[in-house]
């Protein structure tokens, strides 16, 4: 009622928590600002908690603000009570409670330092969710006219990290004469930092490795980890490894790079962040800076390093160009797959659109092909979960209303998180294509669990389930196809039209992670 009645405020009504956390997450990811979560008491704050932790561990600003029922009620059988107080503990910037039982002035001034400091916490360099827990006592549905009075905003000064005269000493001894590789993990589309990362791959013992989550795009770079690393032998695998591993951006999707870089360790690993200064993923962790990545590479673009001269960059290139020639030469050869519909959609996008992936098999197949300059990738790589895909495209493309969002979603991902069309706030500029494998296909190309006799009933949850009927009660255009004929007729239509909509693609799920093994065999051969 209170935010309602601020005109300065917008505010969407959206049921499920757990969509509405994750629709939130798509809003505060494009328009990296802060947004608000309100939710009543008891259950329904706990739904929100697989976005805060997504939100958490991508460092997007979500403010929880939570309903309660006053402390003499918690855990006295009084309807809709919880213990709401620190329940998002391990993954927020800070929490605090607040009760409407004490409308003193000095109460309320120390309330508002309060608040100031949280949003400072969740506001700074290193951002994230944060918490309060608002105490309410009956009646709560009346209003009031309450006297305005000003706030005094803590000014949050995000200070550039100043580099040391050790930190320039550890880097030219370091970096001097050292075979490089820049492992960039998911970020957004930042120029400046490209152009230093094609600077620094003029540099012939330098190679930048990138994902397409990580929005960094240049021919100099290796954009398919997995189908560039199928070419190493085993014997040959020492001379890849790089002295010094220098690391940016969050998540890498990639298991194939954090396995050699774990069995093979560098001398060398430099991380670069304002976040978690603790994590080591390669478990070789030298140094960490406390900076963003465009000014570190401002800072060594100072220094004097002696560049050596060998072709530990080319050696790289030379295996991914053979890699993209070899995959050119089997691509006619794809049987009507999972691998053959990615590629296809790969090589069907719309020029300048917001490309979302949900998780498991669809992002690992798109990181196969090489992307396309004029799109921008996004995912919930956080902590990688299926639960919100559809959400946070959706909440991403409200936010954006001026591009076009493609949502590729797996079966299993869409219809967890089916109450994502229960809202108003779908517009004509997001679209879905769903692949529909019969389960969670993943668990057909993961080692062990494919094996695995549980696999079928419990990992991969076979199932016979179409969308069909779900877009019918949502009032989502739908269409499907089942083989190469379909796809090929409906796909490009179905990318050209001015609407949304939800096209279903049937792919042989028995078949599926032979197809990609295969392809895989064939490369390395």
């Amino acid at each position: 009622i209170a935010f309602d009645e601020a005109s300065e405020i917008e505010t969407f009504v959206i049921h499920d928590e757990r969509s509405a956390g994750f629709f939130a997450l798509g809003m505060s990811e494009q328009l990296n600002q802060v947004v608000v979560l309100i939710c009543t008491s008891g259950s329904a704050l706990l739904n929100y908690y697989p976005a805060i932790a997504e939100a958490h561990y991508r460092e997007l600003p979500l403010f929880v603000l939570s309903a309660d029922r006053p402390k003499e009620w918690i855990n006295h059988g009084d309807g809709q009570t919880i213990v709401q107080n620190n329940v998002f503990t391990n993954h927020i910037k800070g929490e605090l409670y607040l009760s409407d039982d004490d409308d003193s002035k000095s109460y309320i001034s120390n309330s508002i330092i309060k608040l100031n400091k949280l949003f400072s916490k969740g506001l700074g360099l290193w951002k994230g969710p944060f918490h309060v827990n608002l105490a309410l006592s009956e009646p709560l549905y009346e209003t009031t006219t309450i006297e305005a009075s000003p706030v005094d905003l803590i000014n949050r000064k995000n200070i550039s990290y100043e580099f040391s005269a050790d930190d320039r000493l550890f880097l030219e001894k370091t970096l001097n004469n050292a075979n490089i590789i820049v492992l960039c993990g998911q970020s957004y589309m930042n120029e400046r930092l490209n152009r230093y990362l094609v600077d620094f791959s003029d540099n012939t013992n330098v190679i930048v490795i990138v994902e397409n989550t990580s929005n960094q795009f240049h021919k100099k770079f290796i954009h398919c980890i997995d189908r560039t690393l199928c070419l190493i032998s085993e014997d040959q695998i020492s001379n890849y490894i790089p002295d010094v591993l220098i690391t940016i951006g969050g998540a890498i999707v990639s298991k194939k790079i954090k396995a050699l870089f774990r069995n093979n360790k560098p001398n060398q690993h430099i991380r670069i962040s304002n976040s978690f200064p603790e994590m080591d993923t390669y478990r070789s962790l030298s140094k960490h800076f406390n900076c963003t990545s465009e000014r570190f590479f401002e800072f060594l673009s100072s220094l004097s390093i002696n560049r050596n001269t060998s072709n530990f960059g080319s050696k790289w290139k030379q295996i991914d160009y053979t890699a993209i020639d070899k995959t050119e030469q089997l691509r006619d050869a794809f049987p009507y797959s999972d691998l053959y519909v990615f590629d296809l959609i790969n090589n069907n996008l719309p020029k300048d659109c917001y490309v979302h992936m949900g998780n498991s098999s669809v992002v690992r197949y798109f990181q196969l092909f090489d992307p396309s300059t004029d799109e921008s990738y996004f995912s919930n790589r956080g902590t990688s979960g299926i639960e919100g895909s559809t959400s946070t495209a959706i909440g991403a493309a409200y936010a954006v209303p001026q591009k076009q969002h493609l949502l590729i979603t797996g079966d299993v991902s869409f219809f967890y998180d089916s109450n994502a069309f229960w809202n108003h706030y779908i517009g004509s500029n997001i679209k879905i294509i769903l692949i529909n494998n019969g389960g969670g296909g993943i668990f057909n190309i993961i080692d062990g669990a494919s094996s695995s006799k549980q696999r079928e009933k419990y990992f991969e949850a076979a199932h016979s389930y179409t969308a069909e009927y779900l877009c019918k009660c949502f009032n989502i255009d739908y269409t499907k196809a089942f083989n190469k004929e379909d796809i090929e007729k409906q796909l490009p239509l179905f990318l050209s039209e001015d609407k949304s909509g939800l096209i279903e693609v049937f792919t042989p799920g028995e078949s599926n992670a032979q197809v990609l093994k295969n392809y895989f065999k064939d490369l390395s051969t």
